[in-house]
């Protein structure tokens, strides 16, 4: 309350009059968060929120989770959270702000190998589940490695033919080699000879099968030794 004196235009007296100042409320408002577990949400700020004021909301999931809902004052704003970050003006009441997370889903990717072919059981999978790898060789190869690598760049050697799936996308291979031949040809090398001529027929044979060696001595010569050794 203001006292305001003024003067009678009648009297030579002084009168003080008073006259109630008016200060207008400002009407805040509160946000309250909740989650379902596996992560948290906050705002800022949360309380004694003007009307028009920004909320900034920000969802922070656990390890091998992801976001699945944010719903704000009853409407879902899910695909429009950008980084974990949402934002919106104060509306003239209490707001609730609820989120729910869900495990995250990881891609399993395979290369091409030659040789052979690769197939893995799911082409996406969640932290720890299990992934079976198929790989059949071609004719005349045989498997040699079956690995994975992760997006950090790590490879990791399988062990059988089951991955369990990391926190992180996986790029799986396999490599074929080439099998043995049980029944290899072996070549037959002939040494140059002096004072004639050594010649083997034919010149690769597999084990077991016969190798003709012929010595052509020069005129005036005649076979001294003739040497085979493997």
């Amino acid at each position: 309350i203001n006292d305001i004196p003024f003067k009678a235009s009648d009297r030579a007296t002084e009168y003080t009059i008073s006259v109630p100042t008016v200060t207008k409320q400002v009407q805040t408002y509160s946000v309250n968060t909740s989650s379902q577990g596996n992560g948290t949400v906050t705002a800022s700020p949360n309380q004694n929120v003007e009307v028009g004021k920004q909320v900034n909301v920000t969802v922070n999931p656990e390890n091998s989770y992801e976001l699945d809902k944010l719903i704000i004052d009853g409407q879902d704003v899910t695909q429009s959270v950008n980084n974990n970050q949402y934002n919106f003006a104060m509306p003239g009441h209490n707001v609730n702000v609820e989120a729910s997370f869900k495990e995250k889903t990881y891609n399993v990717y395979t290369q091409t190998p030659v040789g052979g072919k690769l197939s893995v059981n799911k082409t996406s999978a969640k932290a720890n589940e299990t992934i079976t790898v198929t790989a059949v060789a071609n004719d005349d190869y045989e498997l040699k490695s079956i690995t994975y690598r992760d997006t950090a760049g790590i490879e990791h050697t399988v062990t059988g033919n089951t991955i369990t799936m990391p926190a992180s996308d996986v790029t799986v291979s396999a490599t074929f080699q080439k099998k043995e031949d049980p029944d290899p040809d072996y070549s037959v090398k002939v040494n140059p000879a002096e004072n004639g001529q050594i010649t083997a027929k034919p010149t690769s044979a597999k084990a077991g099968d016969t190798v003709t060696i012929t010595a052509s001595p020069s005129e005036g010569f005649v076979l001294n030794t003739l040497t085979v050794t493997d």
